[in-house]
């Protein structure tokens, strides 16, 4: 991996771990919104979006949550989960941000009734998934409008296609006014006046009192 795709994961994880620390009296509970869960996106980006929330996720829970291990564990597989699935179905963003919305779901009120602390499952479910889709979709695809308008991170393969798209341009298709064409159409006129030119001098009538037979021809 390059260094590049390593600072990146870096800054995503890191942006997560301040979002969920800054905020972490409603980034923790039975009834929770985390606002660092807006970087469910970043997979959309690339598999370094991957690594960045997995870490992210994973560093936030083993500091800041009260549910201890189990929220690591769990918590981790299930951003984990959810980073692959969106990154899978990145052509199809609003499909692509549906996993990080189902699959939180599901496995946070799993940390809840493993560690005792709500024993209503179905009530929890409801809860998070509620939260996720007002957080990705409400936060998230905004910030992934922007972030696609400044083009912060699709301009480097973009250029890349540019370049490779010029490379592919023939020659004879060169716009009139560029150095080849004119050399091009220099090489053009030249040939023209050589063939009319020998074709002048073939034609030319012999000079008067001229005869053939002088050079011993028939």
């Amino acid at each position: 991996m390059k260094a590049k795709k390593i600072c990146f994961a870096a800054l995503i994880a890191a942006v997560y771990l301040a979002l969920t620390a800054v905020l972490n009296p409603i980034s923790f509970g039975i009834i929770q919104i985390r606002p660092a869960e807006a970087l469910a996106i970043m997979p959309l980006f690339g598999w370094e979006g991957v690594i960045g929330m997995t870490l992210g996720c994973a560093l936030s829970n083993a500091i800041l949550s009260p549910f201890g291990i189990p929220d690591v564990a769990i918590g981790a597989a299930a951003t984990l989960a959810a980073a692959i699935a969106t990154r899978l179905l990145r052509k199809k963003p609003l499909l692509a941000l549906l996993p990080p919305v189902v699959i939180n779901a599901l496995a946070v009120p799993l940390v809840w009734l493993i560690t005792g602390a709500d024993e209503s499952y179905l009530l929890g479910v409801v809860s998070i998934f509620l939260s996720q889709a007002i957080v990705i979709y409400g936060i998230g695809l905004p910030l992934r409008a922007a972030l696609n308008k400044a083009r912060l991170f699709v301009a480097p393969a973009s250029a890349a296609q540019d370049d490779a798209t010029a490379d592919e341009i023939p020659v004879e298709n060169t716009p009139h006014g560029s150095p080849q064409s004119d050399i091009n159409a220099d090489t053009d006129a030249l040939s023209s006046i050589d063939s009319e030119g020998d074709s002048q001098s073939l034609d030319r009538d012999p000079p008067q009192g001229y005869n053939r037979n002088e050079r011993g021809e028939p």
